[in-house]
């Protein structure tokens, strides 16, 4: 006999509630590794010989992506 399926957006937990619940250490370690990962890229990417137009593009995306990221990884919790 297995266990039953659990369907994670069927959970009796709001969205409200899983982002305030603590993150387990998998998941905070992921997010945290994320954003410190692409933050550490865009500093590079300043002095990467690139049109600065094409610079200010790619750093902002990966500071959206790091901050997604670090912000989704916020949503697990130990149900």
């Amino acid at each position: 006999m297995s266990a039953p399926e659990v369907n994670p957006l069927k959970s009796s937990k709001s969205l409200g509630d899983k982002y305030k619940s603590p993150t387990p250490v998998k998941w905070r370690k992921i997010g945290d590794s994320a954003l410190v990962g692409t933050s550490g890229t865009s500093a590079i990417m300043m002095g990467a010989p690139l049109p600065e137009h094409y610079k200010i593009w790619i750093i902002f995306a990966l500071n959206i992506v790091g901050v997604g990221a670090k912000v989704i990884t916020n949503f697990s919790s130990e149900d």
